[in-house]
């Protein structure tokens, strides 16, 4: 046998040795079938996987909008930091339902997430539509540090002076308003949720609620 076969043989061992990785999938996305998925990559960057498929449930009917998590760009054991793709497609069918075909999927945007560590969680371990520890956006410029503080202090679920209590949901978005202060939403369901303020103080954020934001 020549050295060519041999190397080709060793090659499809290899391959039907190696473990099939499919991304995590949460919310909608856990209605995807392996060809979706397949599907939905071909719209990616060239050689990007997706870690993570998030859906949430459309208020228009005929269409699926997922986020797709790729690979974090940075990691520490605090903090980890990549690029989010939407895409979206239609349905023949209404999005509560199984559609009988669709159309390709189109990317819409890409934006920046974060994730910063739970006590005693791994990263991947995302357990539906309310985890507190799914990755949220990141709008603006944060550091590290500050961004991991600011989170701790929201995820502290302070009682502010004044103000309502915050609420002990997952976050959806940090927004850099100025140099010390940010605007930070969390999510009660794909629909609404809270909105917070956040004020720094020397390495510090103090949070208090702003109200509600809602589609």
């Amino acid at each position: 046998m020549s050295g060519i076969a041999v190397q080709f043989i060793l090659l499809l061992v290899s391959l039907a040795q190696s473990p099939v990785t499919t991304p995590l999938r949460v919310g909608a996305a856990t209605e995807l079938t392996e060809q979706d998925i397949a599907a939905l990559q071909i719209v990616l960057p060239p050689g990007e996987k997706p870690w993570l498929l998030i859906g949430d449930r459309s208020l228009w009917t005929g269409g699926q909008f997922i986020q797709a998590y790729l690979r974090p760009t940075t990691s520490t054991a605090a903090l980890r930091r990549g690029t989010m793709i939407r895409v979206g497609r239609r349905n023949q069918r209404n999005a509560f339902e199984r559609p009988a075909s669709s159309d390709p999927w189109i990317v819409e945007r890409s934006e920046s997430y974060a994730q910063v560590a739970i006590a005693g969680r791994n990263f991947d371990q995302i357990q539906g539509d309310q985890d507190m520890n799914r990755p949220f956006q990141v709008i603006g410029r944060f550091d590290d540090t500050e961004l991991v503080r600011l989170v701790e202090a929201v995820r502290s679920s302070p009682t502010p002076r004044g103000s309502d209590p915050v609420d002990a949901s997952p976050l959806v978005s940090i927004d850099r308003k100025s140099d010390d202060s940010a605007e930070i939403r969390l999510r009660r369901d794909a629909f609404h949720g809270q909105v917070l303020w956040g004020r720094r103080a020397g390495q510090d954020w103090t949070v208090v609620v702003a109200g509600m934001w809602a589609y």
